[in-house]
């Protein structure tokens, strides 16, 4: 299995020739390093939740011309601003269901607290290796061993501390950085190397994946 990153929360999952997409948001397509037409063969879209910064309507209707066979999952909440804008979305916010070659479990875990409503927050789980938590560090409902973990590093609702703490307690073997879309190129390439030595002494590999298209296997 492949796993490429493509700015902020958008990761693109590969497996024998099938292609699954997660969060592609504005913060993807906004200075021109990513083409919607980058994204192609899809079968799978998937959206955490209606946050700005995870979808964005106009590239997703681009998408779905260029992958007319593509099924866009979400989460109610997620679904009635999709289906406002035109989209036609299969709710998937608990349970575990086969899409070709992936198999996708989904979790309603919380999305992190803030000074306003807090919207409902779907984490992924994609073959039993990769977790995809959307804006959640909770502890309270996964529970098994994952190969990797997409890591949120940056936000307002976020300390390093928290974060490191939600790594440690999962124990991936590996960990690769979402939702830093926003953040300044020196600030990333500091922190990044904070992470690496943070998780090498803990036991876990850091993956900075710092170009668009970047990846992994697994």
């Amino acid at each position: 299995m492949k796993i490429s990153k493509y700015i902020h929360s958008c990761i693109l999952v590969e497996s024998k020739k099938e292609r699954l997409l997660i969060d592609p948001g504005p913060f993807t397509f906004i200075e021109g390093e990513v083409k919607v037409g980058d994204f192609k063969g899809l079968t799978t879209i998937l959206f955490t939740h209606k946050h700005y910064d995870h979808y964005d309507i106009d590239a997703l209707k681009q998408i779905l011309q260029n992958n007319p066979e593509a099924r866009v999952l979400t989460n109610k909440s997620t679904a009635e601003v999709l289906n406002e804008g035109g989209i036609l979305v299969d709710i998937l916010e608990e349970g575990t269901i086969t899409r070709g070659n992936f198999t996708i479990s989904a979790y309603p875990m919380e999305h992190e607290p803030l000074p306003v409503p807090v919207p409902q927050n779907t984490s992924f789980l994609i073959n039993d290796q990769f977790l995809h938590p959307g804006d959640s560090l909770s502890h309270k409902i996964f529970h098994k061993a994952v190969q990797v973990i997409a890591l949120p590093v940056a936000a307002p609702w976020l300390t390093m501390i928290s974060s490191l703490d939600f790594a440690c307690r999962n124990r991936p073997e590996q960990v690769l950085p979402v939702h830093d879309g926003f953040v300044k190129d020196f600030f990333t390439d500091r922190q990044y190397q904070n992470w690496d030595k943070l998780l090498a002494d803990r036991g876990m590999k850091f993956n900075g994946l710092r170009k668009p298209g970047d990846c992994i296997e697994i």
